[in-house]
């Protein structure tokens, strides 16, 4: 029966993160829109798989799980990255030698952000072929999954730099704290010096974000590393003994029944994180109205009630009259 609340949960942070990923994107809001687009993505791909591969193992889409087993090596990469793209920007909002954030510098900030967000993915989905010993595994339950064996190359081009992404989250964010904790008394003023447009509770909850991520994914990323490097051992890397059943085209098929441990869930939590700070938030609140206002056509009408009556404010002419004649 499949894994029902991982599917449900992917599912439901994929989708409600969509409004805002699109709004911080046409706000030009670099680091959160890399985030967004992570989070959408890794959540998509992880209810796809363990929705078609909820009752079995079979190889029933190669080109699918060559491409989405790529997606899932590099998608933690890509979250960490964004969140330390947040983490900088914020950083040196609180930096007591901010200056005032020029078009120039919006426009630099986004170009470093999206090639930091999505080239350190790239770069590793790209050097995976070094550590790959076969095409990918299938399990049931959880779908396609990447294959790696740990040996000096997925070390320092793969393992290590989950903990080093979130080492560096970390780093910024108690900065940001300790900054903010020295200048409670003009922290409005020290928001609004740079020009950055951002109000308080904008970056208030970019701050609550990124460290809450950082914090979570720093313990996690670490005991990860570490176990599979214990657990694995490193070996001696030969190229030809890496690569024999990729040479032959092998799959790993795992037909008992998997459930989606903690480190699974790690998407999932990425995603209820964004959508909490982002999605719930006065703006995206007002966006959601008024996307709601232009599908249905409605219209808000104002009009008196009798007999003194409170004002009725509805939204359609035929629901004016009526709830007036009701009243």
């Amino acid at each position: 029966m499949g894994d029902y609340p991982f599917m449900i949960l992917s599912l439901l942070c994929a989708v409600l993160n969509i409004l805002p990923f699109c709004w911080q994107l046409q706000h030009g809001n670099s680091g959160p829109a890399c985030l967004g687009f992570w989070v959408i993505l890794t959540n998509l791909v992880t209810f796809i798989n363990a929705m078609v591969w909820r009752n079995d193992a079979i190889n029933r889409a190669p080109i699918w799980c060559d491409i989405t087993s790529k997606i899932l090596l590099a998608g933690p990469l890509g979250l960490l990255a964004s969140n330390v793209c947040i983490a900088r920007f914020l950083a040196r909002v609180v930096n007591p030698r901010a200056r005032v954030i020029t078009a120039r510098d919006r426009r630099n900030r986004a170009i470093f952000d999206y090639c930091f967000s999505f080239g350190v993915p790239v770069f590793v989905m790209a050097t995976h072929i070094i550590y790959q010993p076969v095409r990918y595994a299938i399990q049931k339950t959880l779908g396609c999954m990447f294959t790696l064996t740990v040996n000096w190359p997925s070390i320092f081009l793969h393992l290590i730099w989950s903990p080093i992404l979130a080492l560096v989250s970390a780093i910024y964010a108690v900065y940001v704290v300790v900054q903010l904790c020295q200048h409670r008394q003009s922290f409005s003023k020290m928001v609004a010096r740079t020009e950055s447009a951002l109000t308080t509770s904008r970056f208030l909850r970019l701050v609550l974000l990124s460290a809450a991520y950082a914090f979570f994914e720093l313990p996690l990323t670490i005991f990860l590393a570490v176990t599979n490097v214990t657990f694995n051992g490193v070996a001696r890397y030969n190229w030809h003994e890496v690569h024999e059943g990729m040479g032959r085209g092998i799959i790993f098929y795992e037909p008992l029944r998997q459930k989606a441990d903690f480190s699974h869930y790690a998407f999932v939590i990425a995603g209820l994180l964004v959508f909490v700070f982002f999605g719930l938030s006065q703006e995206m609140l007002a966006v959601c109205k008024n996307l709601a206002r232009n599908i249905t056509g409605w219209k808000c009408l104002s009009r008196p009630g009798r007999r003194g009556a409170p004002t009725v404010t509805l939204a359609s002419e035929q629901g004016c009259d009526t709830l007036r004649d009701a009243v």
